[in-house]
């Protein structure tokens, strides 16, 4: 089944090589303007791809500058903002999007047999019951298919780490992923 598909979307990222995925607060950054004009070319470029615009400018430059950035990466040509490294609900909730806009656009993937899959990070020591009750429900609202949770994990050297690093009781490395 595989085999006949097609990709739907690519990612480009701001940061500069060495590409590492990882939370870390040192990252080099393309500047503004020369994502924007890759964004741009690829929009131009683009026959029916969705194009994905990572950012990691919270980490190393702080909220503002990655909200900056979004703005300008979605007038550039970016369908879809991935805001690397947000380190609380309330930054997280800056970044939101209109639940029923996300809603249709799911339902429409999923009416045209393109499966989606949804994420969500829950565990953040900012987070209660109530609000890992609301995520759970908000993904049984949305008509994915599937939906992923991870547990909030604060990595070693990253600010949510030394954010809440006196309460954080692993100490071996090797430890810190989203399973333990």
């Amino acid at each position: 089944a595989w085999e006949g598909a097609v990709p739907a979307a690519f990612l480009i990222a701001d940061h500069i090589l060495p590409k590492t995925w990882l939370h870390l607060s040192d990252k080099l950054l393309h500047s503004p303007e020369a994502m924007a004009r890759t964004l741009s070319a690829a929009r131009q470029a683009r026959k029916h791809l969705r194009i994905i615009a990572r950012t990691d400018a919270a980490a190393s430059a702080g909220f503002d500058a990655a909200l900056d950035r979004a703005k300008l990466y979605v007038e550039a040509g970016a369908d879809i903002i991935f805001p690397e490294a947000l380190t609380t609900t309330e930054d997280m909730k800056r970044f939101n999007v209109d639940h029923n806009k996300q809603y249709k656009l799911i339902k429409k993937c999923e009416d045209a047999g393109i499966k989606v899959k949804t994420m969500f990070i829950i565990g953040n020591p900012e987070y209660t019951k109530d609000t890992i009750i609301q995520s759970i429900e908000y993904s049984k609202y949305l008509p994915s298919l599937y939906s992923q949770f991870s547990v909030f994990t604060p990595y070693p050297g990253t600010p949510a780490y030394d954010e809440f690093k006196d309460i954080i009781t692993e100490k071996k490395l090797e430890n810190f992923n989203q399973y333990n």
